[in-house]
């Protein structure tokens, strides 16, 4: 009795990860050179509408990718083979749910602007595409965080 319950469980949770929408690979880098010393983080997310062009929420984690205290100070976002919809909006959000970051196009490099966004990274963050309508798009989006960047004004 316990096994077939084991294995009612098991089919039950391999059904439910199939209605996932969309799918994620991120891959993180480091740079720092002599000059400076101060390492930044890029977090390389290639993304992958589901086939009605659905694409979930993905949590970044920010002690699986040590960004804890640093600053995105950029966006990029490149559109893959099946262009997500001219228009489509990435945008990055805190711990509270709260926007620190937004790009919104679909071949383009946005700059955050260093007045509005520039504060540490305190938790996890929430990686979110919105403005999508093209069935299976793909695209590639870089997270670029720095450490100790201060408002320009």
């Amino acid at each position: 009795m316990k096994s077939l319950l084991r294995i009612m469980v098991l089919l039950l949770a391999i059904a439910l990860s199939a209605f996932g929408a969309g799918t994620s690979t991120i891959t993180k880098s480091k740079i720092a050179t002599k000059e400076n010393p101060k390492e930044w983080i890029i977090l390389t997310i290639v993304w992958l509408a589901d086939a009605s062009h659905v694409f979930d929420d993905v949590t970044l984690a920010a002690s699986t990718y040590e960004i804890e205290g640093y600053q995105l100070v950029a966006i990029e976002t490149y559109p893959g083979l099946t262009a997500p919809t001219n228009g489509y909006t990435t945008n990055i959000k805190d711990a509270l749910g709260v926007t620190i970051g937004t790009n919104t196009g679909s071949a383009t490099v946005g700059v955050i602007s260093a007045g509005s966004y520039m504060i540490p990274v305190t938790g996890n963050l929430t990686f979110n595409i919105d403005g999508n309508s093209v069935n299976s798009a793909t695209a590639t989006c870089k997270l670029i965080f720095a450490r100790r960047v201060y408002p320009l004004s």
